[in-house]
């Protein structure tokens, strides 16, 4: 419903390479009704890089920091973000960041801010991407990279870097507490030319709704 104000929150924002074509694209269906993000990053610099964005209006958009990993993402967006008050919330390469044993936790405070129904959008990493591909022929390396259990590594930087099976998002979705609507992989080949490079790169995607 374009005039229905929606209300989205997003998990790992980053510096805003979602959140603001989201409301652009609001904007453009419905004059009327805009959407209200809550952002969210681990990374104090990432949310204050998003604030600085030509188009950042606290009306619209609650940027805070929160470690969804390990923290309640309702204390640190509060007093604006409140329980099942989201109609959406996303985990754009969000989980692939974190230890596989705080994915639990990551995806209880989505289904916290959720409203019964509400859809929860996971886009990451998945098993035999390029990335996972150049990490594991480094791997004790001068990089510093290192494989820290299956399909799971940490970069020199000290970042961390998993790589999903389409089966066991779809497992820890049900477990959590959501009804898979879809989940899928997908890949894609990209090519650079002028370096004579190809790249096969393989995502996992999904959408689930809250029950």
């Amino acid at each position: 419903d374009a005039h229905h104000k929606l209300t989205l929150v997003e998990m790992g924002c980053g510096t805003g390479a979602t959140v603001y074509p989201v409301l652009e694209a609001r904007n453009a269906a419905c004059a009327t009704s805009t959407a209200v993000v809550h952002a969210c990053d681990y990374a104090p610099t990432a949310v204050k890089v998003l604030k600085k964005h030509a188009a950042y209006e606290e009306a619209n958009i609650n940027a805070f920091v929160c470690n969804v990993a390990k923290e309640d993402i309702v204390a640190c967006g509060a007093p604006r973000l409140t329980e099942e008050s989201a109609d959406v919330a996303t985990m754009i390469f969000a989980l692939s960041a974190m230890s596989p044993d705080t994915f639990a936790h990551a995806l209880e405070q989505a289904r916290r801010v959720l409203k019964v129904g509400g859809t929860l959008l996971i886009r990451d990493y998945a098993e035999g991407d390029m990335a996972m591909e150049r990490l594991a022929g480094k791997k004790g390396g001068m990089d510093g990279i290192r494989e820290i259990d299956e399909r799971f590594y940490m970069r020199g930087d000290g970042t961390r870097a998993y790589y999903f099976q389409v089966d066991e998002l779809r497992s820890l979705l049900t477990t959590g507490g959501f009804d898979v609507a879809s989940c899928s992989l997908v890949s894609m080949r990209n090519e650079n030319r002028a370096q004579e490079l190809i790249m096969d790169r393989r995502f996992v995607q999904a959408r689930a709704v809250k029950v």
